[in-house]
């Protein structure tokens, strides 16, 4: 029986040339054009896998798999995120935690893609029970694993593997059947994901739990990475297309498809370019950081230090007047010439002096409130 596969894109022709490539590997596709789509299809009849892009207008793939859960504990089918931007680890995390099966950056290889396909597809018609070794319980299919009473943090493959091997207690299985099994091909560009896995696998076993973070939100930045590697993704599709048909590329298109890519890169270095540096110096080393962490995630690159260092080309410097008879004259000749925003708990005329000569832009008495030092470190950066 031939699997029925749903494509999830805002983007009408990636979602078409997707579905194109997906139909051509023998699948029955449906295309959606938004999440509000994509749940009343399903509605009216479950697909056998869906391909889910991250980013979309209406909502974001997280809160589409929060719908498809609908207070269960897992999704009935495979859900494949599409990403363009959104693919840092805590992305991952976060999707995989609220139910999707893998992640797949657009413009992955087609063989890859499909391979994911497959494994997916394959993973859900074998559908093993749950596992239980000594004190050890693997469920791949609800996507749970425990050590007695303490829950193992790990992910999908990971869990695969740990539940295929404990199957197979006492046997060696061969690299080549866990290629098949848990990854669904035989490609071997995946060989050095087992490794990975295994550790993963260990780890968890171990209980040894990461913290996997993103970098600050930057909605443009993001956006426009999203929309470049989609564009590029259509560009290496329609060429993919062309050359299994033998016919020449659609040059008209590819055209349009590059310029549109060449004016995405310009927004990406613009909104890149526009990323704030900020060093934090106090003497107060914990205060110092806490307040870069504050600034992180409000979207600057900052970090702390005790003292002052060489400064990187239109790095924003939030300088403690309590360290300034620490330096010498080549640090205050540094630190002058990049017009730092001072902050000090003395309200003295000596203190503002100081500052003055020291060619500060802005002069902050702590305790400062973080949107203070922000906005004036907006003005500083704009200066």
């Amino acid at each position: 029986m031939t699997a029925k596969l749903l494509v999830v894109d805002d983007e009408p022709r990636t979602a078409e040339l997707t579905a194109e490539l997906l139909r051509r590997a023998g699948y029955s596709v449906d295309v959606a054009s938004s999440g509000t789509e994509a749940l009343e299809r399903v509605r009216s009849g479950s697909p056998d896998l869906m391909l889910l892009d991250y980013e979309m207008p209406d909502m974001e793939a997280p809160e589409v798999l929060d719908t498809l859960r609908s207070g269960t504990d897992r999704i009935p089918f495979p859900v494949i995120i599409l990403t363009g931007a959104r693919h840092s680890s805590g992305d991952q995390v976060v999707g995989i935690e609220r139910g999707a099966t893998d992640y797949i950056v657009k413009g992955t290889d087609r063989q890859v893609m499909l391979a994911r396909v497959r494994g997916a597809l394959r993973e859900r018609a074998s559908s093993p029970g749950a596992v239980m070794r000594g004190r050890l319980h693997l469920d791949a299919a609800r996507g749970e694993a425990r050590l007695g009473d303490r829950v193992l943090k790990l992910e999908r493959r990971p869990l695969l593997m740990l539940q295929l091997l404990a199957n197979r207690s006492g046997e060696v299985v061969p690299r080549s059947e866990l290629l098949e099994r848990v990854w669904g091909s035989s490609y071997t560009g995946f060989e050095h994901s087992i490794s990975g896995a295994s550790c993963a696998s260990r780890d968890g076993s171990r209980q040894f739990v990461g913290s996997a973070t993103s970098s600050p939100s930057r909605p443009e930045l993001t956006a426009a990475l999203h929309r470049l590697r989609s564009t590029l993704a259509r560009v290496r599709a329609e060429i993919e297309l062309a050359h299994s048909d033998g016919d020449p590329p659609p040059v008209d298109r590819l055209l349009v498809d590059l310029h549109e890519a060449l004016d995405l890169l310009g927004k990406v270095e613009a909104a890149a370019f526009s990323i704030v540096s900020v060093l934090v110096v106090d003497d107060d080393e914990r205060l110092a950081e806490l307040t870069a962490r504050g600034l992180r995630r409000l979207g600057y690159e900052a970090e702390s230090s005790g003292r002052l260092r060489a400064l990187r080309p239109r790095e924003v410097v939030v300088f403690d007047l309590g360290l300034f008879a620490s330096l010498d004259a080549s640090e205050r000749g540094t630190l002058k010439a990049a017009h730092p925003i001072v902050v000090t708990g003395a309200t003295d005329p000596g203190s503002r002096a100081v500052a003055d000569d020291l060619g500060a832009s802005e002069y902050l008495v702590k305790p400062v409130e973080m949107d203070d030092l922000a906005a004036a470190i907006k003005r500083r950066a704009s200066a």
